[in-house]
Parts: C-alpha cells; sequence; structure tokens
C-alpha cells in the first residue's frame, strides 16, 4: 500500500515561497533603480539572466510593471528599460477612526487619488461592518474604470490585530471580539483584503514613501487618542505571537492615575493622549501662564504647532 510522502507539501510550499520572494526582490529593484533594464535587474538582485526574463515577463503580463524608453546603446542593440506601471493598480485604503470612516484610492506610488471621510454610525461591531460594506459598495460603482483597477483593499485601525488571520483581536471603541473582518469583505467583494494595526502601518508607510525610506531599522511613535509604535527591523514590522510588540500605551508610568480601559491604572495613554495634553495646556492657560496660544481658539492642533515652532 503506497502512503503519501509527508513532506510534499512542504515542499511545493517552499518553492511558492522562494518564487514569492524572488517577485518582490525584482519589483523592489525596479522601483529603487527605475528605469533599469534587465541585465542590471541580475546584476543587484543576483538572480541568473534566466529567471529575471522570466519574472519580468509575468511581472509585464500582470501589468504591475512597463516597459519604457530603450537605453542609450554602448555597442549592439540597446537594452528596454522597466519601470513600475503604478497608475495601472489601485488599493482602496480604509482607516477605522475613532469617530471617522476614511476612505482613500491609492495607486502603487502612494499617491492618494481620492479621499472621503464619512461619520461612523455606531460603535457596535456588526453594524459598522454593514456601513463600511455600503460604503465600499459606492466607491465601487462610483467610477468603473477606477473599479476595474482595484487590486486589493486594505484595512487599519487601532487596536489588537491579527495581520495573519485577518482578524481583529480586540478594539476598545468597537464591539469586535476575533472578529474576521477579512474573511467577510473577501466573501462579499472578491478583492483580496489586508488588515494591520493603524500605527504599524504607519511605520511602514514611512518606510517605503516618507521619512525613514533609506532607513532599514526604525520607531515611529504615535500619540493620539492613545499612545502607539511600530517598530522596523530590517525593513520588517515586528508583531510578535501575540500580536502586541509596540504597545507601549499601556507601559504603567503611574500607579496613581487613571484607570485605562485594559484595567489597568496610570498607563501610559492616560497620561499623554491627545485630551490630556489639551486638558494640561487649557489648565495652563486658565492659570495665567504666558503662552503664544490663545483660550478662546484653542485646539490640539494649535498645541502641536505651537510645540514644533519652540
Amino acid at each position: 500500500m503506497l502512503q503519501n510522502n509527508p513532506t510534499t507539501g512542504s515542499v511545493i510550499a517552499n518553492i511558492d515561497n522562494i518564487k514569492q520572494i524572488n517577485y518582490a526582490a525584482i519589483y523592489k529593484v525596479i522601483e529603487k533603480h527605475t528605469p533599469i533594464s534587465r541585465v542590471k535587474i541580475a546584476n543587484l538582485s543576483k538572480l541568473a539572466p534566466a529567471s529575471v526574463t522570466k519574472i519580468t515577463r509575468q511581472l509585464l503580463e500582470s501589468g504591475l510593471i512597463k516597459e519604457t524608453e530603450r537605453q542609450a546603446s554602448t555597442g549592439g542593440r540597446s537594452a528596454i528599460s522597466l519601470a513600475p506601471n503604478g497608475e495601472a493598480i489601485h488599493v482602496l485604503a480604509i482607516t477605522i477612526g475613532r469617530d471617522l470612516l476614511s476612505i482613500s484610492r491609492y495607486d502603487l506610488f502612494g499617491n492618494a487619488l481620492t479621499t472621503k471621510d464619512v461619520n461612523i454610525e455606531s460603535t457596535n461591531g456588526d453594524a459598522l461592518m454593514l456601513q463600511i460594506s455600503h460604503e465600499i459598495h459606492l466607491q465601487l460603482n462610483q467610477n468603473k474604470e477606477f473599479t476595474t483597477k482595484i487590486s486589493a483593499i486594505a484595512f487599519t485601525l487601532s487596536g489588537l490585530v491579527n495581520t495573519k488571520e485577518g482578524t481583529i483581536i480586540y478594539s476598545s471603541r468597537y464591539s469586535f471580539d476575533q472578529f474576521p473582518l477579512v474573511n467577510n469583505i473577501e466573501k462579499t467583494f472578491n478583492i483580496p483584503t489586508f488588515i494591520g494595526n493603524h500605527t504599524r502601518a504607519l511605520s511602514l508607510a514611512e518606510h517605503y514613501f516618507g521619512a525613514s525610506r533609506d532607513c532599514l531599522d526604525s520607531i515611529l511613535l504615535s500619540v493620539h487618542h492613545g499612545v502607539g509604535s511600530g517598530i522596523l527591523i530590517q525593513g520588517k514590522c515586528l508583531i510578535g505571537e501575540n500580536c502586541n510588540i509596540g504597545e507601549i500605551g499601556h507601559i504603567q508610568v503611574n500607579p496613581a492615575g487613571k484607570q485605562c480601559h485594559c484595567g489597568n491604572f496610570g498607563c501610559l495613554e492616560t497620561e499623554i493622549n491627545d485630551n490630556i495634553i489639551f486638558e494640561k495646556v487649557q489648565m495652563a492657560l486658565e492659570r495665567g501662564s504666558l503662552s503664544s496660544l490663545e483660550l478662546d481658539t484653542l485646539s490640539i492642533e494649535k498645541i502641536y504647532q505651537a510645540y514644533c515652532r519652540s
């Protein structure tokens, strides 16, 4: 009687993983050094020219890259350059905020094409999902030309998120408990969907498009309604087995402080979130402290701006 080889599945999985890594490596080389020839791609990626030819052909067929002008000849036939085709593929990015649902359409270069903010109607998880689905339907039906370009839907929110399983583990604002958001959205719209913690997503955005673009190791700190951080090592975001690496807002800094929604007292985010900062500045102004800020027009935005000018 023949037995199945238990290692067959893992071998196939490893081969697929290697393919994905090679595809990503070549796309990153093209993105960073555009426009670039296939010969230079092979030199920079350390992959065989035949592999580069095969992968770039498939990237061209999928629309991820495009051929551009021929490079100047150094003898013989001049090479055709390759470049990312950012305009051809769009991503629908949805941020579930404290009071607002922000829905934006981006191209692969990170350019915002459209943005819409909607007031969130309920903190009930099921009701919020109905509202989100409605807004996605509106976006997809609004412009059929753009709809065909959408390759993915990406969600971010504050809270514990399992990016691999696509679930919201916990949200202090909404009644999500191990909620399979990705599975629900993919079933409804048949579009690949992803989810991540908002601060970690910001750290990745800075890494790919912003201030830390040329830095593989970085830490982004976020102070808003809570406090969080996104930690990148070698260009990869640290998440952890419990999906809580970077949750610095729940470090206890004042045992006699206010109770946090996590149950502990004096967590960092109960001491320095936007509301607390606003209240402290407001109190200082009421007591007559000298400042460029005025009590009648005080806002958290003006407080941060004043701090940056000081």
